[in-house]
């Protein structure tokens, strides 16, 4: 029954945002804004481990792009724009060579990735394996994105390079270095402990709920004088949120601007705090379901909750980026 009602909203909310983008007089700005952020919840549904059906993420992005394609300003720039991102690629390489090397390192990417996890290592391709393999496909298709979209291919290219560097790179790094144990263990048993699982015991003990802790799990008691325990694995740390958080930031940044001052980088340290905060926020909400309505809801909420309060997050973050921004936009 939570099920079919989730899946009522969510055609609701698409249905709406459609109408908007197609049919309603508002400032294009907004309805490209509204479209970033049905992209980014696709891309959070797809990516950031929950339960949610991949289908539903690849659903969101493809009606974000639809919507979005048809609210690109006239005035939009082309690859002559003189911007960090435009700068960094040419500084890679040139137009008559980067539209011949792009798609020769892309294939060799997805090729060497493929080779190293299903012969080397013998497993099937997962979560790191998608996002290297995004990367070198649109390495591949560089060249075929038209002019007017610019700013979408040089965000899109930095933003998969960059969740590459801060979730893919550091897990091989820690797999070669910690070889007697897995990347996934050396954060469950270092960092949950510390900045997940203590905090939330602080926070149930603060609104009256009885509990202790024991490494990554934690007993509480219900309203029903039953005690149960929770384990907090790694999937629930928000590494995967905070690190695509910044590298869409990283990537946005690159793509407007041509210059990047100390304003930036506050916003930036404010948003990895308050996306820590909303990944607590967002587990202790998890807990409480299950304490005040049973376990059928706690797994409800915890398969779906996720990527709704990410998005509200990254929405309600960009708008405050767009509202205060204090560096000179080259679209300005």
């Amino acid at each position: 029954m939570i099920i079919n009602y989730y899946l009522a909203l969510l055609f609701c909310l698409l249905i709406s945002h459609l109408y908007i983008s197609f049919y309603v007089s508002v400032d294009k700005r907004i309805k490209q804004f509204l479209s970033a952020i049905i992209f980014v919840q696709g891309f959070s549904i797809i990516f950031t481990h929950n339960k949610v059906a991949v289908a539903i993420g690849i659903l969101l992005i493809v009606v974000s792009l639809i919507s979005y394609s048809k609210n690109i300003g006239k005035d939009h720039k082309n690859h002559n724009r003189k911007t960090l991102s435009s700068y960094l690629i040419n500084k890679i390489a040139k137009d008559d060579i980067r539209y011949y090397l792009f798609p020769i390192v892309g294939f060799l990417l997805i090729s060497l990735d493929i080779i190293y996890s299903r012969l080397i290592l013998k497993n099937n391709l997962g979560w790191n394996d998608t996002l290297v393999i995004l990367l070198g496909l649109n390495l591949v298709l560089y060249g075929a994105f038209p002019s007017k979209f610019s700013f979408e291919s040089d965000f899109l290219i930095f933003f998969l390079f960059f969740s590459n560097l801060l979730l893919v790179f550091p897990s091989i790094v820690f797999d070669i270095l910690l070889q007697n144990t897995s990347s996934e263990n050396f954060w469950q048993d270092n960092f949950v402990p510390k900045f997940l699982v203590i905090p939330l015991s602080k926070m149930l003990a603060l609104t009256g709920v009885d509990n202790y802790y024991i490494n990554s799990e934690i007993t509480l008691r219900d309203i029903e004088d039953q005690y149960y325990k929770i384990h907090i694995a790694y999937m629930c740390s928000g590494i995967q949120s905070v690190g695509i958080f910044i590298a869409a930031f990283i990537s946005y940044i690159l793509s407007i601007y041509n210059k990047i001052d100390i304003y930036f980088l506050k916003v930036l340290i404010l948003g990895i705090i308050f996306s820590y905060v909303a990944n607590l926020l967002r587990m202790y909400i998890v807990i409480m379901s299950g304490y005040l309505w049973g376990s059928e809801v706690l797994h409800y909420v915890h398969e779906n909750l996720g990527w709704i309060i990410f998005t509200f997050w990254i929405g309600l973050f960009w708008f405050i980026l767009n509202r205060y921004e204090n560096i000179e936009s080259l679209d300005g």
